[in-house]
Parts: structure tokens; sequence; C-alpha cells
């Protein structure tokens, strides 16, 4: 059963789904690092190991998840050409043709979903000119 959401509520969902996972990511790994750097026994190169881990694991949880919040919101939401702007507007996502849009990890399943979503923007939203405006 599909629902119907606001693009605003595409995008906070995507921001709570997304964004702040990463971000939260991030700071654990760059905390981890910065804490081991407190162990002056420790190699530095651990701690650098640590920090381009947290960087590494935030990419790889975006290029899994954003292919789920595209599927959900690209279905759910009716004005599609509204919502790719601002999630590309918002950095939720990236421009088609993007090196960064390529990074994204799809399932076979998952990307013969987004293929027939793709249909949603060829269809025209039906105009009904038959009313005189005076």
């Amino acid at each position: 059963m599909s629902e119907t959401v606001t693009v605003d509520e595409a995008l906070k969902k995507g921001q709570r789904m997304i964004n702040y996972p990463v971000i939260a990511i991030q700071i654990v790994g760059f905390g981890a690092a910065y804490y081991l750097t407190t162990f002056p026994t420790l190699p530095q190169w651990i701690a650098l190991i640590v920090f381009l881990s947290g960087f590494t694991g935030a990419w790889l949880y975006w290029s899994f998840k954003i292919t789920k919040w595209k599927l959900w919101a690209f279905k759910n939401v009716d004005d599609v050409y509204d919502l790719k702007y601002r999630a590309i507007k918002g950095k939720l996502i990236w421009p088609d043709g993007s090196i960064w849009e390529k990074t994204e990890i799809w399932s076979a399943a998952d990307k013969k979903k987004w293929i027939q979503l793709q249909e949603r923007f060829i269809e025209y939203d039906e105009f009904d000119d038959s009313h005189d405006v005076h």
C-alpha cells in the first residue's frame, strides 16, 4: 500500500534516516581517533585508520541507505520534480551523473524498482484548460 507524503515530510525523513546517522558515524570515528591520540605509546597510524574508518563507514552507510530512501520517497511523493530539486539542494542526494551519485549501492531488485519509478518523471500532470478566466 502506498502512502502519500509531502515533499517536506519526505525530506525530513531523509534527514533522520540518512544525514543524522552519517554525522553520528563520523563523530564517533573522529572522536575515537582523537581519543586514541591521547595514548603516547600507541602508534599514531592506528588513530589515522580509525579516523578514516569513520569517514568510510559513514559513506558506506549513505551509499546503502540513500537507495532505500529514494525508493520510498519517490514512490510516495506526488511532486517528484520538487522532491528531486530540494533533495539535491539540501545535500541529501547528488545530481544525476555526478561522480558521487555513482557511489550509491543498489541491489538488483532495488535498481529494477528505481528504473520503474523513473516513469514518474515522464508522466505529465493533467491540465484542465476548459474553464474560461474572465
